[in-house]
């Protein structure tokens, strides 16, 4: 899964601001929080999602620090 998301998505060329990279953050931070929630009702695979969003955000937060 984590594959399909990754190739799907191209991060655009941003400027270097930490305005910027912090919004980021708080994208992957956001979803990964959400998902160690309990899925609700009719979306089973929410958390599965939120999880690999995060993973792909906190790669382009890693790129982005060149960490």
């Amino acid at each position: 899964m984590y594959g399909d998301m990754q190739g799907s998505v191209d991060l655009p060329a941003l400027p270097d601001d930490v305005g910027i990279t912090g919004f980021i953050a708080g994208v992957a931070g956001g979803q990964w929080w959400g998902s160690h929630q309990q899925s609700p009702a009719g979306l089973p695979t929410i958390r599965a999602w939120q999880r690999e969003s995060a993973i792909q955000h906190l790669d382009w937060l890693r790129k982005r620090l060149s960490c």
